[in-house]
């Protein structure tokens, strides 16, 4: 199975010179920098994604080309900057033959929940999406399901599975990640911190085993009903606070769930996962994350 591997962003630079002829003195040169940011905080039913800023400066060019008299000879034109987005979650699989995988539990398994939401609904709106689910039995990935047909290539491999063994889950992270271009961590439900956390460190060192620079992002997921909000509310904050520790940004869908607790309620399963209309919400706060 032939996938692309990103090995850290590279941030295309572009000048120009203009050169023209003043009364026999040389032309000065103009250059304009302008350094990308990260994204502005989305509003509030849109998730917070810290990432960290680029370093690597891009340099939009700008000419004038003064003519005094009129040349036969043609005046320099304009080399074009690369366009590269700003969102470094999104300039991961912005090119064409990308891949991203999902290593989560049981809210993202479905065909009808946030992942193949996401896949279909957002990403597949511009994009040729190929859809691969995780066999928990064979422990590999199945054939790809193409979900749409237009625009650049991007393979979605999801390794989500319900009530995921925190022991085992650092080993299938080895087997799930084979060079993808973007890795989301999404787990949360039914967990305790104390062994999510150390559970999330082994995963992290078993994908930094096969690349130390490709991009890792943690997803805070959603809340719990108040059966177990509390629980999930302490899980969730401590795997943003692991984050933070591993300087890894967070999609955090916890935070555009409602405030209103019965409104919780009304979005998700007992277990936590979301239902339907929940599962909607995630999506489209993980795609705010990468617009």
């Amino acid at each position: 199975m032939a996938k692309s591997r990103w090995e850290g962003s590279t941030w295309a630079v572009a000048g120009l010179v203009a050169l023209g002829v003043v009364t026999a003195a040389t032309a000065g040169l103009a250059l304009t920098q302008h350094r990308p940011v990260a994204a502005s905080p989305a509003p509030s039913a849109q998730p917070t994604v810290s990432v960290p800023a680029p370093t690597d400066p891009v340099v939009s060019p700008s000419a004038t080309v003064p003519e005094t008299t009129p040349s036969p000879s043609p005046s320099p034109s304009a080399s074009p900057s690369a366009t590269v987005p700003d969102n470094p979650l999104a300039a991961a699989i912005s090119p064409d033959g990308a891949s991203l995988l999902v290593l989560g539990d049981g809210t993202g398994n479905e065909p009808d929940e946030w992942v193949h939401v996401w896949a279909a609904d957002h990403l597949g709106a511009d994009r040729s999406v190929d859809y691969v689910l995780w066999d928990r039995g064979a422990e590999s990935f199945v054939e790809a399901e193409e979900l749409s047909s237009t625009g650049p290539v991007l393979t979605v491999y999801n390794g989500s599975t319900r009530s995921p063994s925190l022991s085992a889950e650092p080993a299938r992270a080895a087997k799930a990640f084979d060079g993808q271009d973007l890795v989301l961590l999404s787990y949360g439900h039914r967990k305790y911190a104390g062994d999510l956390t150390p559970a999330l460190t082994k995963m992290l060192a078993e994908i930094r085993k096969e690349s130390a620079t490709v991009p890792v992002a943690v997803v805070l997921q959603n809340p719990d009903p108040a059966a177990s909000a509390a629980q999930q509310k302490a899980t969730v904050e401590a795997v943003a606070e692991w984050a933070a520790e591993n300087d890894l940004p967070t999609i955090d869908v916890f935070g555009g769930f409602p405030e209103s607790q019965s409104k919780v309620d009304a979005l998700v399963e007992e277990d936590g996962s979301p239902n339907k209309e929940g599962s909607k919400l995630f999506a489209e706060l993980v795609a705010a994350a990468f617009a």
